[in-house]
């Protein structure tokens, strides 16, 4: 036994809270089955001897008596375990909504990162592109000096290999 479960009733095995809905519920169903029971072998099955008339109904009401037992039982318990069923799902559903929040939490956190990935990859090239103009420039100045001075100019540009 579950150290959670509540205190059962030792007849049936029926929870303490449903006891009282199981007993109403096993009284509406037996009164009305026996009814029943007594109204078929006597207006129905009026041919009947008196003897098997009794016998019948005798039959009949442990029959019905069984039967209220059972269904009233499995009405009462498959009742709480609806509850059970109910209170599961509705956790199961805060557990993916969690889950799902989380999934894209995280994408838009890989979404930003790759945002500013992006970013700094731009800004990383464009200064790489500005010293490189930079370098050249110099250079094609140190070409056109030497130039206009007549000297051999053999110096290579610059790259980014530099």
């Amino acid at each position: 036994m579950n150290v959670q479960d509540p205190p059962r009733q030792p007849i049936w095995s029926v929870p303490s809270e449903w006891l009282a809905a199981y007993v109403i519920l096993f009284d509406a169903v037996c009164t009305i089955g026996v009814a029943y029971v007594i109204w078929y072998h006597i207006a129905v099955r009026s041919g009947d001897s008196v003897h098997d008339t009794i016998l019948g109904i005798f039959t009949g009401i442990v029959t019905v008596g069984i039967a209220s037992a059972l269904l009233c039982y499995l009405a009462v318990d498959l009742g709480k375990n609806t509850m059970v069923l109910g209170t599961y799902l509705e956790n199961w559903l805060k557990r993916r909504e969690a889950r799902r929040l989380a999934e894209a939490i995280a994408e838009a956190k890989v979404g930003a990162t790759q945002e500013a990935l992006a970013r700094g990859h731009a800004e990383g090239r464009a200064e790489v592109i500005a010293e490189l103009s930079v370098l050249i420039r110099e250079w094609n100045e140190r070409r056109l000096a030497a130039e206009r001075k007549g000297e051999k100019f053999d110096e290579p540009p610059p790259s980014l290999d530099e």
